[in-house]
């Protein structure tokens, strides 16, 4: 198997989405643990889904990068988070 030549780390860019749905707890925790993280990614890319708690709220404190898309069912949460994640945030249209 071909070997793919080796990459500087510090010229790779690093984006984290987060899919979210009323988790601010979760939400809390995923942030901690990136901010605790060695290396910080260079965006952070909030998908919310018409949270009703305090969600987006948290998120705002952190990055301003948050998208709003419904997910319906987990297949389409899944599918659509991956459409998103291959898409790039600069292709989502305007964030909240």
């Amino acid at each position: 198997m071909e070997q793919l030549p080796h990459a500087d780390a510090s010229a790779l860019t690093l984006t984290v989405v987060i899919p979210v749905w009323n988790g601010i707890s979760h939400l809390a925790k995923c942030l901690e643990a990136i901010e605790a993280s060695t290396r910080k990614p260079d965006e952070i890319v909030v998908v919310d889904s018409n949270s009703t708690d305090r969600t987006v709220e948290l998120a705002r404190h952190h990055t301003g990068n948050i998208f709003n898309r419904e997910f319906r069912r987990n297949a389409v949460r899944i599918s659509g988070v991956a459409s998103l994640i291959s898409m790039g945030p600069r292709h989502l249209g305007s964030g909240r």
